[in-house]
């Protein structure tokens, strides 16, 4: 069974979102089902982090302009820790900088 924890990072971008779009919560849910059978489903960024695109309910456009989810799998251990997300409307991308400094505070968490 896979465990799922988030970094406070998430939780904070999670909670600013979930103010903006009221069907945030359906949609992660649903990207949590996804999840849970197929961890390994996002793109393979660096060192065991994913990104995965996911649609945003609240609009009406596509994948490509939904939100994005960074999250760490560790197979051996099967956990999930969700590190950051953010919405495709307000960032464009991430840079490997940022992605390095979200996977040592993940460290933390596993």
């Amino acid at each position: 069974m896979i465990s799922i924890f988030s970094i406070p990072k998430f939780n904070k971008k999670y909670k600013e979102y979930q103010k903006k779009f009221p069907h945030l919560k359906i949609d992660f849910k649903n990207l949590l089902l996804e999840l849970k059978e197929n961890p390994k489903k996002g793109i393979l960024v660096k060192n065991n982090t994913y990104k995965i695109r996911l649609k945003n309910s609240d609009t009406n456009k596509g994948k490509s302009s939904g939100y994005r989810f960074i999250y760490y799998y560790l197979d051996e251990n099967s956990k999930i820790i969700f590190l950051y997300m953010f919405y495709k409307g307000d960032i464009s991308n991430l840079s490997d900088e940022y992605i390095d400094m979200l996977i040592k505070e993940s460290k933390n968490y596993l």
